[in-house]
């Protein structure tokens, strides 16, 4: 009857027949009350290069009963039970690395079966390597900088494009500590950068070109693209690995686990997914569905390695359905069958 949870309601029962209506049978019950949906907005505040402060509101939906508390986590680490408080702190966390949070609301009744979760990247620390890029125009080259890297080491920047596919950008650093490398940005908008293995976040922005149109980007299934990097006075030209599948090229030997679960209850239509890999943090997955019985899979949305390997994503589904899931991580993926919960 559409009635809300965890409300009381009265009821009349009437007779009727030739002669009129009996006076009414009155009664009055109330509903039972369920598990809270979860909490909405996620907003970070304090971000330093080891600690970031999250906060939410209360959901809209507490099931009928009034909220007890909320369970917050960070990382795929362990519920943290944090009593009515709409904001927490986040600490040790690893600098200049994206991290996922995520909430969960309480009430007499149970924990809510989705959670709320947001992304958000730490600082750099003081005196650290810096990984730099200046804003241009479209087909301009931007100059990616790397500052007081390990010396004599060799980064791999990853640009993620407005699109959200990726290209690798290799970086040779010298021995005081700095190298640096050219992309060319082929649309406009925002582009962000990772490098790895030291992971530092940059970002810049690529503007359109006023008047003439600047004419098509050049076609990387031809030929191989360049970049040139310097490195103690010398020129030094190295490949780009141009991806087309929106995510990282990574070698053969990466490992990736994965698991799945569905909502259940009103939740029943709910995806929920969890994993970890080898590949670098900040390494941008791609989940493709398949619904059993049907062909094909149809991209679905994009997650992001955490720090630890680890990487986590969810979907709402119209109805409960068997539903395969793949991950796809460059040349390789995984893919598990999530069963519904009737």
């Amino acid at each position: 009857l559409g009635l809300t949870p965890g409300s009381s309601h009265t009821f009349d029962i009437y007779v009727v027949n030739g002669a009129g209506t009996s006076p009414a049978l009155s009664g009055s019950r109330s509903t039972l009350a369920t598990i809270p949906n979860a909490p909405t907005t996620m907003l970070f505040s304090g971000v330093t290069s080891t600690s970031i402060t999250f906060s939410w509101t209360p959901p809209v939906d507490t099931g009928g009963s009034p909220i007890t508390g909320y369970e917050v986590s960070f990382d795929g680490g362990s519920l943290i039970n944090v009593g009515l408080s709409t904001t927490y702190t986040a600490t040790s966390l690893a600098s200049a690395s994206w991290h996922l949070f995520s909430v969960l609301s309480t009430n007499v009744i149970g924990t809510s079966d989705q959670e709320l979760i947001g992304w958000q990247a730490t600082q750099a620390p003081p005196n650290s390597p810096i990984l730099s890029a200046n804003s241009v125009t479209v087909g301009s080259p931007t100059t990616i900088t790397l500052t007081d890297f390990p010396a004599n080491s060799t980064q791999t920047v990853i640009v993620t494009k407005p699109d959200n596919s990726m290209s690798n950008v290799s970086v040779t650093v010298n021995g005081s500590g700095a190298g640096t490398g050219t992309f060319v940005p082929t649309e406009a908008g925002t582009y962000t950068l990772v490098s790895s293995p030291d992971p530092r976040s940059a970002s810049f922005t690529a503007t359109s070109v006023p008047g003439p149109n600047p004419g098509p980007a050049p076609d990387s299934s031809s030929s191989t693209p360049t970049v040139t990097g310097s490195t103690s006075g010398t020129t030094t030209t190295v490949p780009v690995t141009e991806v087309t599948t929106a995510i990282e090229r990574t070698p053969a030997k990466t490992t990736m686990s994965i698991t799945g679960r569905a909502g259940r209850g009103r939740y029943a239509g709910r995806i929920y997914l969890s994993g970890r890999t080898s590949a670098a943090a900040g390494t941008l997955l791609t989940v493709r569905t398949r619904v059993a019985g049907t062909k094909g899979y149809t991209t679905s949305g994009t997650t992001r390695v955490m720090t630890n390997g680890r990487f986590s994503w969810q979907q709402v589904a119209s109805k409960p359905v068997y539903v395969y899931v793949r991950i796809s991580l460059g040349q390789h993926s995984n893919r598990v069958l999530i069963r519904p919960v009737r």
